[in-house]
């Protein structure tokens, strides 16, 4: 046989060779397509990005009322955090950069922020720009303040002229020109010369004030020309009112003299008019000072000189005095590490609250009119401050920049004057009326009884609705039987064809074996209604003690309403129940019984209403009804469950978004109505809907043994 022929050594290792080659040619290959691949998923995800958030609570994602006001902002908004950032803990700085990015992500392009760092010469320089900047933009307001207040340093100068050398000396040579006819001229005489001397330190007083506008006016901040002419205004107006009071005072005193001194009347009177030529001439130069045009230029120098701060800044309205920047609460957004250590703040609960401190500064920013909310009520415990009732309303309020201007009804049944508030009568009025319980007697010093002042409101309330403004009415059970005569709340509720069944409180029984008790708080649910407070206030919890029902019309949409239940009636003889301190109506043996003769159990029943009317003017007018007078106290909507995993949760979170919601709707800006992320809590669990709970039942008595019988046979017939 032929012997085979061997392989050469030079060969075979030229072979190996070249199998490593193309193994190393084919692995550099690969790991250049891996890092392209990589690469171009990143710069994909950078630009085409989405986050998805499983948790429970929207953990990772913005509230819907954010989510609404960023997709309303038209033009650029941006947030500054001024600080040393080294200063701050790390999970705060973690927190808020954590919210701001959603909102960056969520804002296309017209939302960002940026953080100017004191303890570095960039971040001083930063400063040094963001203040020229703002200057140059508020130029006109910057002149016109130094103009105004320089006028007014010239008017106070002429005045304090006047009170040195004519005033005071002219007053102590009239008091001793004349001698006293009567006791009553002798007095005035002395008043005179007290006056005299007055005027002299009012002089004093007002050169000091005028001496120092000038380095005022010349401040500099970080090279930046920035006059403070609202603290010159502020220096000069408090010696401008001490003369203006000091002028109208020594006025009516000369004219009293004229009167009760006839030798000395018609040189007490020419002395008066004079002194009236003054005092009109305080009040312009006072009037024109209050006016300073507020610019934002000043209004950031002065809060960073305070301390650290976030500020939230806007575009510059054309013709609007609204300031374009809001300063925000640093402490509340970045506490300091003794405060996260001894409030034992989650991290969730952190970044609810800087998301809803910006939304909120984003809403005033963008809306030029916020509404002003009159809480109208007729509480005696309320007139002298004996207690606090709509602290944690106002409070809520407020921080969405809509003002709060109180009403007691038993101090005045006129309206408050808002002229302060909104000089041009442009701002949107949502008037808000609580009804007192009707089952308080009356009081020992005289307070009328609760059913007396239920009326009172009630008058109030229908007059309101008479003159077209925004209504929210709270309405508690009334101790008149609706069939004897309608409550008087019906006389505001019936142009919207609604009235309410406030004779008879919604009950609910509750049994543990053979022990019964009587609930008189219900949490309602929330209707599939379109109206855009319904879904605002989905999924959180709105508790409502004592509710009571309306009578509904097609015009109106239900928001809230207690489900027709075995356990559930409207119980008509409530009262006695009423009186029964809470802590011992469980241990009430005659607890109210449903009675076939005179309850109701024929449900659903709406405790919530929203409707709209048309005027004979053309225009529509809002009103929402809540059946229930306490759903809205600080007891109520700060009643807490305390804390969950370290988060601290409220027992009915939806009562604040309701009237949140509630106000937006009646001052017409829906597109401000949404969830805000302090109402999202740890997880909560919602009743389930009772076709929901039968499809469940079924699932899993019936499902879950025929997918396994199903699951058999398909094997047996894979199998053959």
């Amino acid at each position: 046989p032929t012997p085979t022929p061997a392989v050469s050594g030079s060969s075979g290792g030229h072979s190996r060779t070249a199998r490593r080659l193309r193994f190393g040619a084919l692995t550099l290959v690969i790991l250049v397509a891996v890092i392209a691949s990589a690469t171009i998923l990143n710069v994909l995800a950078s630009r085409l990005n989405r986050r998805f958030d499983v948790t429970a609570t929207g953990e990772h994602q913005l509230a819907p009322r954010s989510l609404a006001l960023l997709g309303a902002l038209n033009e650029p908004h941006e947030v500054i955090i001024a600080a040393d950032v080294s200063s701050l803990p790390a999970r705060a700085r973690q927190d808020a950069r954590d919210v701001l990015d959603r909102f960056v992500a969520s804002g296309q392009g017209r939302f960002t922020f940026r953080v100017i760092d004191f303890a570095t010469q960039a971040g001083r320089t930063e400063y040094a720009d963001l203040l020229r900047s703002l200057s140059t933009q508020d130029a006109a307001g910057i002149a016109a303040g130094r103009e105004a207040v320089e006028s007014g340093a010239r008017k106070a100068a002429a005045i304090a002229n006047d009170l040195a050398r004519e005033i005071a000396p002219g007053l102590s040579q009239l008091a001793g020109s004349f001698t006293a006819s009567s006791a009553e001229a002798t007095r005035l005489l002395g008043r005179l010369e007290a006056s005299a001397g007055e005027c002299s330190l009012i002089a004093r007083d007002l050169a000091a004030a005028v001496s120092g506008t000038t380095a005022l006016l010349e401040q500099t901040i970080e090279g930046v020309s920035l006059p403070a002419s609202e603290e010159a205004a502020t220096r000069l107006l408090a010696p401008l009112s001490q003369a203006a009071r000091m002028l109208v005072m020594t006025e009516a005193t000369l004219r009293d003299l004229a009167r009760v001194q006839p030798a000395a009347a018609a040189t007490a009177n020419r002395a008066a008019d004079a002194l009236r030529e003054r005092r009109e001439t305080c009040d312009a130069a006072s009037d024109q000072l209050q006016r300073l045009p507020r610019t934002d230029a000043r209004l950031v120098a002065d809060a960073i000189a305070r301390s650290a701060t976030v500020l939230v800044r806007g575009p510059r309205r054309e013709g609007s005095t609204m300031p374009s920047v809001r300063a925000l609460p640093f402490e509340q957004i970045f506490p300091n590490q003794a405060t996260l250590e001894s409030t034992g703040l989650a991290s969730a609960d952190l970044r609810r609250r800087a998301e809803d401190l910006i939304a909120a500064a984003l809403g005033v920013l963008r809306d030029p009119n916020p509404p002003i909310v009159v809480l109208a009520h007729a509480e005696p415990a309320l007139s002298d401050k004996r207690v606090q009732l709509f602290q944690a309303l106002t409070d809520r309020l407020v921080r969405g920049g809509i003002d709060v201007v109180e009403w007691n009804l038993l101090a005045s049944s006129e309206p408050p004057a808002l002229t302060r508030l909104d000089p041009s009568d442009s701002r949107p009025k949502v008037f808000l009326f609580r009804g007192p319980d009707t089952t308080q007697a009356a009081g020992a010093s005289g307070e009328p009884s609760g059913l007396d002042r239920h009326r009172q409101v009630a008058a109030a309330a229908a007059l309101i609705v008479s003159q077209g403004h925004g209504v929210l009415l709270s309405i508690g059970p009334s101790i008149v039987p609706v069939s004897t005569q309608p409550d008087a709340m019906d006389a505001a509720l019936s142009p919207f064809g609604l009235a309410v069944r406030s004779d008879r409180v919604l009950l609910s029984e509750v049994r543990q074996g053979s022990q019964r008790q009587v609930l008189t708080d219900t949490f309602p649910t929330v209707t599939e209604s379109t109206n855009p407070i319904a879904p605002s206030i989905r999924g959180l919890p709105v508790l409502m003690p004592w509710p009571v029902a309306f009578t509904t019309s097609a015009q109106a949409a239900v928001i809230l309403e207690v489900p027709s239940r075995p356990e559930t009636w409207g119980e008509s003889s409530w009262m006695g129940y009423r009186l029964v301190p809470r802590a011992q109506r469980a241990f009430v043996q005659d607890a109210p019984k449903f009675d076939e003769g005179r309850d109701d159990r024929h449900g659903p029943w709406p405790v919530a209403v929203a409707a709209e009317r048309t005027l004979d003017s053309g225009a529509t007018q809002r009103l929402v009804a809540v059946g229930s007078n306490d759903w809205l106290i600080d007891p109520v909507t700060t009643m807490s469950q305390g804390n969950v995993d370290g988060r601290a949760t409220l027992t009915a979170p939806g009562n604040l978004e309701l009237v949140e919601s509630s106000v937006r709707w009646l001052a017409r800006q829906d597109g401000l109505i949404g969830a805000t992320a302090s109402a999202r809590g740890v997880p909560l669990v919602v009743p389930i809907a009772d076709g929901t709970l039968t499809l469940l039942w079924w699932t899993l008595v019936a499902g879950m043994p025929l997918g396994i019988l199903l699951l058999g046979v398909l094997v047996r017939w894979l199998r053959g």
